[in-house]
Parts: C-alpha cells; sequence; structure tokens
C-alpha cells in the first residue's frame, strides 16, 4: 500500500480512485447502452425509472431516441419509409408532435418515387432588366399516379442549371426516382409538401 513515512494512506491517493470509479460508472451505460436495441433500451429505461434511478433511465431514454433515429435515416435512405407512410402519419399528427417528427425529417436523405406534375424555371427578379434566369429549375411530383382523383403536386425537387439537358427529356405524368435531401416538410390546406435539394435521378 503506498503510505507515507508517517503511516498515513495518501488523501490524493482516494481522490484519484474516486474520480476513476465515478468516471467508470458514467461512461459503463453508454459502452453497454451501444450495444442495445431501441426496444432493449427502452425496456431498461422502464426498469430504472421504476427502481428510482431516474438519471441512468434519462440515459437509457437517450439511447433509444439516438438508436431510433439511426434508424429513421436507415430507412428514408433505403426508401422502406414511402411519402405515402409519412403523409398518412404527418397529416393526422397534432401540431406539436408534427413539429418534433417534421424537424427529425429535415435534412434526412431520402429515395421516392412519383409523377412529374410540372417543371419551374427558377427567375431572379432584376428591376432593371426584367426577370433573368437565375439558374436551375423547381420539379414539382405528383406522389398519387395520375388518374388519381385528386392530382396535384406533393414534392418539390430544387434542381441545379447543369441537369438542363436531364430535365428537358422529362415529360408530363412521366414516373421518375429520385433521391434528395429533405428541406422542408408542410402542412398546407389538408396536403403534405416535402420540398428536396442535393437531387438525383435513379
Amino acid at each position: 500500500m503506498p503510505y507515507d513515512d508517517k503511516g498515513v494512506f495518501p488523501v490524493r491517493f482516494l481522490f484519484a480512485g474516486a474520480a476513476i470509479t465515478v468516471a467508470l460508472l458514467l461512461s459503463f451505460p453508454i459502452c453497454a447502452l451501444s450495444q442495445h436495441t431501441f426496444i432493449g433500451s427502452l425496456s431498461d429505461s422502464r426498469h430504472a425509472y421504476e427502481e428510482n434511478s431516474i438519471l441512468e433511465a434519462q440515459v437509457y431514454l437517450a439511447n433509444a431516441e439516438l438508436s431510433l433515429d439511426s434508424r429513421l435515416v436507415q430507412d428514408l435512405e433505403q426508401g422502406l419509409i414511402t411519402f405515402e407512410d409519412a403523409r398518412v402519419l404527418l397529416e393526422e399528427l397534432p401540431v406539436q408532435q408534427y413539429e418534433i417528427i417534421r424537424t427529425k425529417l429535415v435534412g434526412k436523405r431520402t429515395t421516392w418515387s412519383g409523377w412529374l406534375e410540372s417543371v419551374l424555371t427558377k427567375w431572379w427578379p432584376n428591376n432593371w432588366w426584367g426577370s433573368q434566369w437565375w439558374g436551375g429549375f423547381n420539379i414539382h411530383i405528383d406522389m398519387d399516379p395520375p388518374d388519381s382523383y385528386m392530382s396535384i403536386y406533393d414534392v418539390s425537387l430544387s434542381v441545379n442549371a447543369d441537369m438542363d439537358q436531364y430535365v428537358r427529356t422529362l415529360q408530363k405524368d412521366e414516373k421518375i426516382e429520385f433521391s434528395g435531401r429533405i428541406v422542408n416538410v408542410q402542412r398546407l390546406m389538408e396536403r403534405l409538401i416535402v420540398d428536396l435539394d442535393e437531387v438525383s435521378f435513379q
């Protein structure tokens, strides 16, 4: 034992041991949690809460949310969450819950397919020379088949001018598969409208 010359255990070793113990206790749940699934983390959170370990319950709950966010990204990118899934969910949610989900969707990438509704050229208004081409297009996609009762665009794709040749080959009602980054989600007159940028076509 590291006693000093007076046979007394130095206080500094007590503090060092305590610091190491606290560090291990704090790091253990995080390391262990990385191996847990979403359901497992929720279950652990519930058990910790029942045992009045509120801080530990919060850690498990936070990990469950991270797991859910990771799965959301994965499923969106793989096209496993369809536009119809998002529409059914978000159109029915109360405002507070809608804002939470909407915020989580913004910034994520997704892959969907729909039918071309229209192509709008981006113009920049100029007071001296009139409107000028700013560069690029807004492509409006109807996520319902052309013969649907309500046929109107649901997704707007912001496309750069360097895709000019491809865009000019598109035909109205043509089915298009696309990927892009969600930049805005809005509910407008009982419709869900999603804006994408960084768009690529399959």
